[in-house]
């Protein structure tokens, strides 16, 4: 049963948006593709809404599907009809430049309401990871996406074509009190993301010989230097290798 979406996305609340390829098929797979539907998305966002009305705060492109963050105002209604226009304006580009008819999109897009802030932060970063775990990308700021996903703009400031549309949520304003101390900010949050979900090595356990708190791990590396240097002092004594340890 459809649910009606006024009873899932309530006014002044945040969103997700997925919307899937007819079949799941990899309609998005040219970067051309993903660059026609962001068109179709900003185009209509500046020329036909109010960022007051609702506001995008990220997106993320993929092969076969696509990602869009934000919150909405006082009549969430004002976003689906932006969806439904810029949705339309690529299927029927999409459709014209490859000669073929019928369905692009399955379904409607799927809306999912954020409780809070804190919530809307996991799925950002939830979305800014797809093209990591799909091994596209080694991080979510690999100049290979700096188009197709908001992680540079909001890690770097790097704006492109498309961040026109994109208004800073609450949240990400909160990380700081300047744009360098919310993009640090952020690249830590990436970063802590990543190695909680084991997307990244984490350099504490990747190197060295020892796995434990920060002090012990420390005392241990001590030792090992003191017994470094003292085969080094040694061996310039002797002028030969010391007898190796077991």
């Amino acid at each position: 049963m459809r649910i009606p979406r006024r009873l899932v996305l309530g006014p002044f609340s945040y969103f997700h948006m997925m919307w899937r390829a007819h079949n799941r098929e990899f309609i998005l797979r040219d970067h051309r593709e993903k660059l026609c539907y962001l068109r179709a998305v900003r185009d209509d966002y500046l020329n036909n809404c109010n960022p007051e009305e609702f506001a995008i705060h990220g997106y993320t492109m993929m092969s076969n599907h696509g990602h869009v963050n934000g919150s909405v105002g006082e009549d969430p209604s004002l976003y689906s009809n932006h969806m439904r226009r810029a949705h339309s304006r690529f299927g029927m580009s999409y459709n014209k430049r490859h000669d073929r008819l019928g369905k692009v999109a399955h379904d409607r897009p799927k809306i999912k309401a954020s409780e809070d802030g804190a919530y809307a932060i996991e799925v950002m970063l939830y979305d800014l990871f797809n093209p990591v775990r799909a091994g596209i990308i080694p991080t979510p700021t690999d100049v290979k996406w700096r188009l197709f996903s908001t992680a540079r703009y909001l890690a770097y400031g790097e704006e492109n074509e498309f961040t026109c549309m994109i208004t800073l949520p609450e949240w990400y304003l909160r990380l700081g009190e300047t744009a360098a101390q919310r993009q640090r900010k952020f690249r830590q949050m990436l970063d802590q993301y990543a190695l909680e979900r084991g997307l990244k090595r984490d350099p504490k356990k990747a190197r060295g010989h020892f796995v434990g708190g920060e002090p012990w791990v420390r005392e241990m590396r001590r030792l090992v230097n003191d017994w470094v240097r003292a085969r080094r002092k040694q061996k310039a004594a002797t002028g030969a290798d010391p007898p190796a340890d077991s």
